[in-house]
């Protein structure tokens, strides 16, 4: 399980812990849906494009290594294909506090901590890389961050 811990509470810089250990920072864009993946021996590059319906990319030295799909305009629903394989993360409660990655069955889950913040747990399968890990909380920031500034 990883944490996601913003470096202070309106950061858009977050730093991922694993058993109390930093594993990788992510440096979101504050104006572009864009992040900057760090990883010890790798930096990655999330990005988001559309305007109802999202689409997301994440590349390693050029190359898209995932893809996701946003599947309805009303709904955050995303069609996740890692690595050839795909799954399904779905928007979890009436507040959008959690998402669930699902396959045939549940595979994990993405749950923001507090009322107030942007820390979360992410609950991912262990055999799931780092890289992809950090790409499946890019997208849900982009979903909170797009809900946000939509309600407020």
């Amino acid at each position: 399980m990883l944490e996601a811990t913003p470096h202070f509470p309106l950061s858009n810089r977050y730093r991922f812990f694993q058993e109390g250990a930093q594993v990788g920072t992510m440096r979101k864009s504050f104006w572009r849906r864009r992040a900057e993946l760090v990883l010890p021996g790798a930096t990655l590059h999330a990005r988001a494009r559309g305007v109802f319906r999202l689409r997301f990319f994440l590349e390693r030295d050029g190359q898209v290594v995932a893809t996701a799909v946003q599947r309805n305009v009303l709904r955050n629903d995303v069609d996740l294909e890692l690595g050839g394989v795909t799954c399904l993360m779905q928007r979890r409660g009436l507040l959008a506090r959690k998402f669930d990655v699902l396959s045939d069955e549940p595979l994990g889950s993405i749950v923001r901590q507090g009322w107030v913040g942007k820390r979360a747990l992410i609950d991912l399968p262990p055999e799931w890389p780092l890289p992809l890990q950090f790409f499946t909380y890019f997208i849900v920031v982009v979903i909170w961050n797009r809900m946000e500034h939509h309600a407020g």
